[in-house]
């Protein structure tokens, strides 16, 4: 529960967080326990997305949380695996805070059904991240609610404003210059946000300094690797964007094409990426 006019601004009086903890307390004062709760949501949803501005939104917020829950209540999570596991069970009953548990070859697939319930009133945020290792070209597309990338690549020729795309089918020439566009969105402002465009072994990028660039609204430090650039926004608007960079296409063969990431770098529950590609050079 919030409220779309309590934005942040230059005037004393425009400080979402400080207000929202200003009227968490004028609910619970007046006994609308179900309006706490869902206030004291969009509080810790905000600290998920983005950073609270100031020491005094930090220590108002956390005075906020700590007196709408009942102190003598203990945070209680409830873990369901889709099938029993030995090892996780006995981790969990030993030290429900902290679980760690590895599982090897076919033992967990890339899509596990694991359920985690609250069993108090105490809320909290957290997440459940799968890592795993996996071929380039069998890397397929990923979106969530939150964000968003789309990748699309053009061929640039001098004297011609028109730039065809280039897709698997497509075959190149050694010294093509090439314009990466990347299409980025957001469903709610986010905080630190980093994007990870990795090339293909044929592109040497145009521009090989690190520099900072602004753009649609957002500024953004972007930073070229040996096989992929890597762009880092402070602050990232809602909305769709567009970055793009130029590269220039320096050998033949076939390459894998690689993909582009775009995560929050704390909370990386938050991320997208595009699927992977080829890319022929004559």
């Amino acid at each position: 529960m919030f409220w779309v006019e309590n934005v942040s601004g230059y005037l004393w009086h425009q400080a979402p967080v400080e207000t929202q903890v200003l009227l968490i307390e004028l609910f619970r004062e007046s006994g609308q326990d179900r309006a706490v709760a869902e206030m004291t949501r969009w509080l810790l949803r905000h600290r998920q997305m983005q950073h609270w501005p100031s020491t005094k939104a930090t220590s108002a917020a956390i005075y906020s949380l700590i007196t709408n829950v009942q102190t003598q209540q203990i945070a209680s999570l409830e873990i369901r695996l889709p099938k029993p596991d030995a090892i996780l069970d006995e981790a969990l009953k030993q030290s429900p805070q902290t679980v760690n548990s590895d599982w090897t070859g076919g033992q967990i697939s890339f899509e596990p059904k694991i359920t985690i319930k609250n069993k108090s009133d105490i809320p909290g945020t957290g997440s459940l991240t799968l890592e795993y290792y996996q071929a380039s070209d069998s890397v397929k597309s990923h979106r969530s609610k939150e964000l968003n990338i789309k990748r699309t690549m053009y061929k640039k020729s001098s004297g011609s404003s028109l730039m065809p795309q280039v897709t698997n089918d497509t075959t190149l020439q050694v010294g093509d210059l090439i314009v990466i566009r990347l299409e980025i969105s957001a469903a709610q402002p986010v905080d630190y946000v980093h994007i990870q465009d990795n090339r293909a072994a044929c592109f040497e990028p145009v521009e090989t300094l690190s520099a900072h660039h602004f753009t649609q609204f957002i500024r953004y430090y972007q930073t070229n690797g040996d096989n992929a650039t890597q762009m880092f926004i402070d602050h990232f608007p809602a909305g769709t964007f567009v970055v793009e960079y130029e590269a220039r296409v320096n050998n033949s063969g076939n390459f894998a094409g690689g993909h582009a990431q775009i995560q929050a770098m704390y909370a990386p529950e938050f991320m997208a990426r595009t699927a992977s590609s080829r890319i022929h050079v004559k």
